[in-house]
């Protein structure tokens, strides 16, 4: 298994999220089956403690599938403050297993991501590095309560897919209630609008009628608000359902963006 180190496939992922997930996924709390992004591994987490029973992940960097498999080994053994104390030392480390308390997750990691990260052709360099450290960002982890609650119902890895966000509508099927974008059509991604319409017109015989795109617009300056699109082939229909801030006095970056799949 041979890649190149700044190839995409390789790239760093982050050891926690940036984003306040526990807030994004309660503006859908009735989503059930769930497709998000991977990152850290935390969009998986909070869906599945909002009450999502099926959710699937996707990112182009293979580390953000192996960091989202390694915290729900951890978190099934783990008491939570050596969780924490393993991610600090995953955000720095060359490759996993310099990290001594791997030796007890990779018994428990599925078959494949364990062959990867010992397969001495695996092309590491900081893997989990993107991001600042876990403590900078506790207030968005999981509480007590909510590690208790995830060490107790996670009882096998959530599902990965490889892929470009462009090509990601190639390796799903079924429907989804949330297709969750996180922050990919933000300003500093260099998506245009136009690409971004016509990612959302590929996903949507994925998403049910009634079911939301959310999108994570941490920098975005574009106006969404006019949107509506309706595929030719097939008349599924899209349309812009709102701007949700978290606090809606105040310049933040905790701001939603919401479309549903009307038809």
């Amino acid at each position: 298994m041979k890649g190149q180190p700044f190839s995409a496939e390789f790239k760093p992922a982050y050891t926690v999220s940036n984003e306040d997930l526990r807030w994004v996924t309660s503006l859908t709390p009735n989503a059930k089956r769930v497709l998000t992004v991977a990152g850290s591994g935390d969009q998986a987490l909070f869906y599945h403690l909002a009450g999502a029973t099926t959710v699937h992940t996707f990112d182009h960097t293979r580390n953000a599938g192996i960091i989202q498999d390694i915290k729900t080994a951890a978190i099934g053994h783990m008491k939570r403050d050596e969780y924490f104390n393993t991610l600090d030392k995953l955000h720095t480390c060359r490759k996993p297993t310099d990290v001594p308390e791997m030796a007890t997750i990779m018994p428990r990691l599925p078959s494949a991501t364990t062959q990867y990260i010992t397969n001495p052709n695996s092309v590491w360099f900081r893997p989990f590095s993107m991001g600042c450290t876990p403590a900078d960002y506790m207030e968005y982890q999981p509480t007590d309560a909510e590690y208790a609650r995830l060490s107790a119902t996670i009882k096998s890895p959530f599902k990965f897919i490889l892929a470009d966000l462009a090509d990601l509508h190639k390796h799903i099927d079924g429907e989804y209630d949330v297709i969750n974008l996180s922050n990919i059509f933000d300003d500093n991604y260099g998506i245009s609008p136009m690409n971004q319409l016509e990612i959302m017109g590929r996903l949507t015989p994925y998403l049910r009628v009634g079911g939301h795109f959310v999108i994570h617009a941490q920098l975005n300056s574009k106006d969404y608000s006019k949107i509506e699109f309706t595929r030719r082939d097939n008349g599924m229909t899209v349309k812009f359902a709102g701007k949700i801030r978290k606090d809606p006095n105040k310049f933040n970056t905790d701001t939603v963006l919401m479309f549903q799949r009307t038809r």
